[in-house]
């Protein structure tokens, strides 16, 4: 076999295996108890139950996976150690403001440096970006 034809041979190869990848990264699989977020264009476009989804990865994209119900949820931020219980109860809220929970607690300990009144500034953090927040638990 000469070169120039075991280089295409490995030429098509790799752009079969690159358009492979590419089009798995548009398959979500959302598990029993979970909800996928979906965004289209950094915009909520719908939330995913249980199952197996292809959405075309050029136009949607998967935000994150959340418990259907209340969960307690842990963030762990260099000593802070931090544990919440709540829901997601406005996705597209959640999702307008293009961060994780874990983005909002760490906003939260930047702006609330003397530790008192953390767990209240991370309740409202989250509540005003579509979560319902039972409870707050820091550790150090």
């Amino acid at each position: 076999m000469s070169p120039l034809t075991r280089f295409l041979i490995s030429l098509i190869a790799l752009a079969v295996f690159s358009l492979a990848l590419f089009f798995l990264t548009g398959v979500y699989w959302v598990k029993k108890g979970k909800v996928q977020l979906l965004t289209k264009g950094n915009h909520y476009e719908k939330s995913l139950q249980v199952g197996v989804y292809f959405y075309l990865p050029i136009r949607y994209e998967g935000f994150g996976q959340y418990y259907k119900d209340s969960h307690v949820y842990h963030v762990h931020l260099g000593h802070h150690h931090i544990a919440f219980v709540g829901s997601l109860v406005d996705p597209e809220s959640y999702c307008a403001g293009k961060k994780s929970y874990r983005s909002w607690i760490k906003k939260a300990i930047e702006e609330s440096p003397d530790g008192r009144s953390l767990s209240l500034q991370i309740e409202t953090f989250l509540s005003q970006n579509g979560w319902k927040i039972d409870s707050v638990l820091i550790e150090r």
